[in-house]
Parts: C-alpha cells; structure tokens; sequence
C-alpha cells in the first residue's frame, strides 16, 4: 500500500531509487542482526546503488532550482474567441497611440 501511495506522489524513476536504497537498508540490517557476510559484490552493490540515488537526487535538485519560464500558450489552446478578442484590444491600442 506504501508503494502504491509513493508512486502517487513522486515520479516512478524516484520510487525505484527510493526502494533500491530500502534494499541497500535491509542488507546492512541483515549484516548486523543475523551476521550476514558482506562479499566484494555486495559490497560494488551497495556503493553503486548509493552513488546513484545520490547523482539522481543532485540532477533532481539542479532542475528544481531553475526557474520555470511561463510559456505563451499557442492560439489552438487559447481558442479562436480568445484570439480575436486580443486582436481586438491590439488594434484599439494602435489607434489610441495615434
């Protein structure tokens, strides 16, 4: 059910990296509680799935921090009315200047 409610809330892309750093939290569990054996593989595991979380949480972190520029919105979104009513006001504009 907690998986369900992440992937909800955060992009897919994050929700694997959050459950592969859960998995790197269970073998360090395991190796403390029951005396697992922590192998070389492991061991190129946990720090390439650590290294990893941590480049995706800085490019993450990069694009968050530039601002978003508000596009315009194409004449097709704005709708044939929306349209001509501002071709409207910039024509009445033009004459006014003059």
């Amino acid at each position: 059910v907690a998986g369900l409610l992440s992937i909800k809330v955060t992009s897919p892309i994050t929700h694997m990296f959050s459950s592969a750093v859960r998995s790197v939290l269970q073998v360090l569990l395991g190796i403390w509680i029951f005396g697992d054996i922590l192998t070389v593989n492991r061991l190129l595991s946990i720090g390439t799935i650590l290294l990893g979380t941590m480049y995706y949480t800085w490019i993450k972190s990069q694009e968050m921090a530039k601002p978003r520029q508000a596009k315009k919105p194409t004449d097709e979104e704005k709708g044939e009315v929306q349209v001509m009513l501002e071709e409207q006001e910039e024509k009445q504009a033009d004459e006014e200047k003059r």
